[in-house]
């Protein structure tokens, strides 16, 4: 039987194992949540003409059913191509919206209300301004702001929301916590999963 400790040692063992393997078969059913975003990306070219990228997420041939909505005085240049990628489907034309450009135009995302996803919206101007922000189910447009900026507040939201609503996120958390041992292991294994 050995000693005590090695008994002890044992039952540490199995009692993670079958606590892992309770968790493994508890989370089989579940499906993981959509994080990947949608990503719209505006570049200007020439003085109000833009090059549009719009990446969607796509499972298989399923793509979600978003839009991205320019403003309507900007006329497309070369008409859209999508590309089914693994996992995207990614659509590139030009469009040119005149001279005055987007600044105090509103882009949205039709369809982004029916959907659990965020869209990253950048746009580069040729005066090196770059605008950033991330639309939402509940605030699926905005208006361009051509002094520029980056939503900080927003990606950190984000952020935090994506660790604390995704529960296999915690249920991984939970799982190095019962299998690793020390402080100094752990805070190194919680900062290579991160």
């Amino acid at each position: 039987l050995g000693s005590r400790e090695d008994r002890m040692r044992t039952f540490h063992v199995s009692a993670q194992c079958v606590i892992s393997l309770l968790m493994v078969l508890w989370c089989l059913p579940a499906g993981a949540h959509e994080v990947r975003p949608a990503y719209l990306q505006l570049t200007e070219t020439k003085p109000g003409q833009f090059s549009v990228l719009w990446k969607v997420p796509a499972r298989g041939d399923r793509v979600l059913s978003l839009q991205a909505e320019l403003p309507s005085f900007c006329q497309a240049l070369k008409p859209p191509t999508p590309l089914l990628l693994s996992g995207t489907q990614l659509t590139r034309w030009r469009v040119d919206c005149g001279l005055e450009g987007l600044d105090g135009a509103t882009i949205g995302i039709d369809g982004l209300n029916a959907t659990m996803i965020d869209t990253l919206v950048r746009i580069e101007l040729l005066s090196g301004v770059v605008i950033s922000q991330i639309l939402r189910p509940d605030t699926p447009t905005f208006v361009v702001n051509a002094r520029g900026g980056v939503e900080l507040a927003g990606y950190v939201h984000l952020g935090i929301e994506h660790i604390l609503l995704g529960i296999d996120h915690l249920l991984f958390v939970l799982g190095l916590l019962l299998i690793v041992r020390g402080k100094w292991l752990m805070v190194k294994t919680i900062t290579a999963f991160t």
